[in-house]
């Protein structure tokens, strides 16, 4: 946990953040007045019928102490009950019920949340009442720690963002995930989206009861939309999920795709139809220091073969204004921190066709066609349109349905211009805050090691695109996405994600060069694949070994001669 957090969220992650409580708890958000809470819970003195007392000290009744040891999950046992119990008295001002509930179940390590790829015992979830109990229904993880020390703090830290992740996962209408540090009776709201992390000021329960009130009153009454949940989404009368975009309200069949990174775009695809037609739907968080949004270039390429086609588009608004990730933000004043914060915007678009990811090809000439239809798709990109793709991976890469000459057959289609840019480039346009796009396993050697402003070239997304296929042939037993029981970790791959960017080029280019560790890679090739070899060994050569111009007509050639030798049926 401590590594994910260092690699994915340092630098961006705010704390001591004054007023973020009342920012996201504005009075407006509440059902009920805090200080009218307060006014009717509250007493002089402890009795059974208060749950704040002023004398003879300061405290919550009913709460345990919170600066003991756990044993057996007394402590969270006893602060959820409190919890739950102190949300009864303010159904009792509010006039209104509570559906939600909060619960110790899965802090024993004998019962994680079902759900996760990993065991994760959070102190406290709150889940909606009657809802089963899992990581697709949790609403909000709390982790108590007996005093604020910093080793506790960054503990349950690293706990309340490890929940966070997981709930991203496995939830796809979250736009930010709140939780809480409980450090003795020291309270701290976090925020987790995907600009990082923002943490509040700390404060103590029993000094500051109003604060704590705000906190309970936001946490089990406030509205989802409040808490961080995607209005958007909704169900019908037959429990169909639906998303409403630009209007249109789509139902959807599927999540065919979403990233598993907290930090960066969060972007997720769904299948979904509309009318009886099916389309993709994508929703992603864009950093707004772009030149050009994904919108805007698949305006500019409408009407090119092997590409999508733009159906609708929006950016989502909260409470009327566009969301970004600077809403959350904006309680953040000091001017030194405010210029490196990464702003990010919420949009979502409608393309089609639908198409199924490259992995599901039936038939080795139908893969090889797929890839020579991407390539080129994306020459008439840079020769028709001046527009440079940029990230080649293996999620970009799709088939559809097509019908020419009357031969009903499956075709290759490029989507994904979130990082597609001008080509060529102008030498003042405005870069991300990523200088070197692209995703890891598939970057370009080149661009793995270059540094500062970089101007992609064409051939680096002809090079992704034969990691692409080294990948599948790697990782897949054959058609129809038959994959291996075989992570990328325990293959020769591994060196071409995992480290800094110029390590893994060097190793990238040390794997590709050498003809020995060339031919030791081939070795791992899946036995259907046999008859792609020479295919993809003269593909690496050009690349690697040869001086010849590396063109898309190049990687065509090797392509075609292939594709004419392999069988229309297996």
């Amino acid at each position: 946990i401590d590594a994910l957090i260092k690699d994915e969220l340092d630098n961006h992650m705010l704390r001591n953040t004054r007023d973020l409580i009342e920012h996201i708890f504005p009075d407006s958000a509440l059902p009920v007045s805090v200080d009218a809470v307060y006014k009717q819970i509250s007493h002089l003195w402890s009795s059974d019928s208060c749950y704040y007392a002023t004398l003879p000290r300061n405290k919550w009744v009913g709460c345990p102490d919170l600066t003991k040891q756990s044993r057996k999950e007394d402590v969270e046992r006893a602060f959820s009950t409190f919890i739950c119990q102190l949300s009864d008295q303010i159904v009792a001002v509010a006039g209104r019920p509570c559906n939600r509930c909060a619960t110790e179940e899965f802090a024993p390590k004998a019962n994680p949340v079902p759900g996760a790829p990993h065991e994760r015992h959070p102190d406290v979830l709150i889940f909606d009442k009657d809802a089963p109990r899992t990581w697709e229904t949790v609403l909000f993880p709390w982790e108590i720690k007996c005093n604020n020390n910093n080793e506790n703090k960054r503990k349950a830290d690293a706990q309340v963002v490890e929940s966070a992740r997981i709930i991203f996962e496995a939830q796809d209408d979250r736009r930010f995930i709140p939780g809480i540090s409980v450090l003795g009776f020291r309270i701290l709201l976090h925020i987790v989206d995907r600009a990082g992390e923002i943490c509040s000021t700390e404060f103590n329960m029993n000094e500051e009861p109003l604060s704590f009130l705000r906190v309970i009153i936001g946490f089990m009454f406030a509205s989802k939309e409040t808490l961080g949940f995607d209005s958007a989404f909704s169900k019908i009368e037959d429990g169909t999920r639906c998303i409403t975009v630009d209007g249109t309200t789509y139902k959807i069949v599927e999540r065919v795709y979403h990233s598993h990174s907290i930090r960066g775009r969060g972007t997720s695809c769904w299948h979904a139809t509309h009318d009886g037609k099916s389309y993709a739907i994508k929703d992603c968080w864009q950093d707004i220091s772009r030149a050009s949004t994904e919108a805007d270039l698949l305006k500019r390429v409408q009407g090119l073969k092997g590409v999508s086609k733009l159906v609708a588009e929006e950016t989502v608004k909260v409470q009327g204004k566009d969301e970004t990730t600077y809403l959350i933000r904006k309680p953040v004043k000091d001017p030194r921190k405010r210029r490196h914060m990464e702003c990010r915007l919420h949009r979502r678009l409608v393309l089609e066709p639908f198409g199924v990811p490259i992995e599901w090809f039936r038939t080795k000439k139908e893969l090889i066609r797929g890839f020579m239809d991407v390539i080129r798709a994306h020459k008439d990109l840079l020769d028709k349109a001046g527009v440079i793709h940029r990230d080649i991976s293996i999620h970009n890469i799709m088939l559809i349905e097509a019908i020419e000459d009357g031969d009903q057959h499956r075709k290759g289609l490029l989507i994904d211009l979130d990082y597609a840019t001008d080509y060529p480039e102008p030498a003042n346009r405005q870069t991300g805050m990523a200088e070197r796009t692209g995703t890891l396993p598939f970057m370009a050697v080149d661009l793995l090691s270059a540094w500062g402003k970089v101007h992609h070239k064409p051939e680096w997304d002809l090079e992704s695109l034969l990691y692409v296929l080294i990948w599948i042939c790697i990782f897949n037993l054959g058609p129809n996405n038959s994959k291996k029981k075989l992570q990328p970790e325990e293959t020769p791959l591994k060196g071409w994600f995992i480290g800094e960017m110029e390590i893994i080029a060097d190793t990238k280019r040390g794997r590709m060069v050498g003809e020995d560790s060339w031919e030791k890679l081939l070795m791992w090739f899946s036995p259907y694949f046999e008859e792609l070899k020479p295919c993809i060994s003269e593909w690496r050569e050009l690349f690697f070994v040869s001086k010849a111009p590396k063109t898309h007509e190049a990687v065509l050639s090797i392509l075609e001669k292939t594709y004419i030798r392999l069988p229309d049926v297996e």
